[in-house]
């Protein structure tokens, strides 16, 4: 399955070239049907929030317990 015609090609391989040369780097190209959702990135800041807030509990458990005592009547 093709992505790109050859005048597609040919434009994104002069346009990378023109790149190139004005760069120490090297520059690949890379067609894919679709990327990646990045679901790793949401986890680890899931886990850092919710190490955050064991620690502040742990190290200051009464303005959290107070907090919980007003929300439910207590």
């Amino acid at each position: 399955m093709a992505y790109l015609t050859q005048d597609q090609h040919a434009i994104v391989t002069d346009a990378v070239a023109q790149a190139e040369s004005t760069t120490s780097g090297e520059i690949v190209t890379v067609l894919a049907d679709r990327s990646d959702g990045y679901t790793d990135v949401v986890l680890m800041w899931s886990v850092g929030i919710a190490f955050t807030a064991m620690s502040l509990f742990a190290l200051l458990p009464q303005p959290f317990l107070d907090l919980w005592d007003s929300l439910i009547g207590g």
